[in-house]
């Protein structure tokens, strides 16, 4: 676990202050269905967090238009 400063701005002054960081990245996080730029959903409960992939839904695919021939 690292950690990273995190500026709060009080009375016009930056007061920096250390906060928690978790990084994490790696092929194996694309095995387990996590793509870039893919969104994640996080849940928290007793120390513990579980990171979930959300499923993209994928577009509707669009329906062939049918061509018709205008009489003469």
């Amino acid at each position: 676990m690292g950690y990273r400063y995190y500026d709060v701005n009080r009375n016009g002054m930056r007061v920096g202050r250390q906060v928690p960081s978790l990084r994490l990245h790696g092929l194996w996080l694309e095995g387990l269905g996590f793509a870039v730029g893919g969104k994640v959903r996080i849940t928290m409960a007793n120390g513990a967090l579980l990171i979930t992939a959300v499923p993209v839904a994928s577009p509707p695919v669009a329906k062939k238009r049918r061509r018709f021939k205008v009489a003469p």
